[in-house]
């Protein structure tokens, strides 16, 4: 695929972002995306179907949903595109779909999680930074609920 062949399916995924959240200008987005990842030919394609599956998520999430990220967050070195969510079933109550999500973050993340090699720290802020606010209070011995 030449120059124009990677700038159109970059175009798709642009204009198809651009109508659920904040973008500048497309040259400027996809300098900065060739520039953070040395396999932006390899994931280019998983742009758009990408973007078709958040918000398909959206459209189906019951409850509070964060607003899109701008696309230079989106595309940032987080990889955002690469993000799945978990299903929830139609009616679910909050707190049940809640409990649902520790319980998958803690077996998607229990070996990172245990690894003395990464510092408790890192471990913090990582959650921190995926908004595991119930992870942070359990590392730092804390607790949320009311009594």
């Amino acid at each position: 695929m030449n120059n124009n062949g990677y700038m159109q399916v970059f175009d798709q995924a642009y204009k198809l972002y651009k109508k659920y959240g904040a973008v500048r200008t497309k040259a400027t987005e996809f300098k900065e995306f060739k520039d953070r990842h040395r396999d932006w030919r390899k994931v280019l394609p998983l742009l758009l179907p990408a973007i078709e599956y958040q918000a398909a998520w959206r459209a189906q999430h019951i409850g509070w949903v964060a607003e899109w990220q701008n696309f230079k967050t989106w595309l940032g070195k987080q990889r955002t595109w690469e993000r799945r969510y978990p299903a929830q079933t139609q009616g679910e109550r909050p707190e049940k779909m809640a409990d649902r999500k520790k319980a998958e973050a803690r077996k998607m993340y229990t070996a990172w999680l245990s690894d003395p090699k990464i510092s408790q720290a890192e471990k913090i802020a990582w959650a921190k930074q995926n908004d595991y606010m119930w992870l942070v209070d359990e590392m730092s011995g804390k607790s949320r609920r009311k009594q």
